[in-house]
């Protein structure tokens, strides 16, 4: 059993900049979240990879139910204002050499938006198990947590895939 609540979906993000343009991207991708915040109520977070040899930027935010988030309503708000939903051709992608999409299960916004706006620097990891070896991964990973709480260490949060790239 997972020690934190997975129950709210987020949509992740993953782009890496076309080479010279990182910085533009990066500006982009702040206003357009300050314009999603500032309509959906709900704070979308940017997270830079120190390295960038997978990617550069991971956006990740919360989302409501799948189907409200694939309503044609949601969804035609969205992206006719170009909120973080770029449609197929739009000059935003001049910007962008790779980008992956998925979204997972987490734990409440709350506690991760807290954790993110306190702390500067985190580790991210992405793991993908074997065939068959999701459940004993999880059960790794809350073992993980289980041991830093004993030792007064501040746990990880844990993602699960509902769907799109490992």
């Amino acid at each position: 059993m997972s020690l934190q609540a997975q129950d709210q979906l987020y949509k992740v993000s993953l782009f890496r900049a076309k080479p010279g343009s990182l910085l533009e991207l990066i500006d982009v991708l702040k206003k357009d979240m300050k314009l999603y915040e500032n309509n959906q109520k709900v704070t979308p977070y940017l997270l830079r990879h120190s390295q960038g040899d997978h990617w550069d930027l991971m956006l990740i935010f919360p989302i409501p139910s799948l189907d409200i988030y694939f309503s044609m309503n949601f969804s035609a708000s969205t992206m006719s204002r170009n909120w973080l939903e770029k449609p197929y051709g739009d000059p935003f992608y001049d910007l962008v050499a790779f980008q992956e999409e998925a979204i997972v299960k987490g734990t409440e916004t709350d506690a991760f938006g807290k954790s993110l706006e306190e702390f500067n620097l985190f580790h991210i990891e992405i793991f993908t198990s074997l065939v068959g070896k999701q459940k004993e991964l999880l059960d790794q990973r809350n073992a993980e947590n289980i041991f830093y709480s004993e030792i007064d260490h501040r746990s990880n949060f844990i993602f699960t895939r509902v769907f799109g790239p490992s």
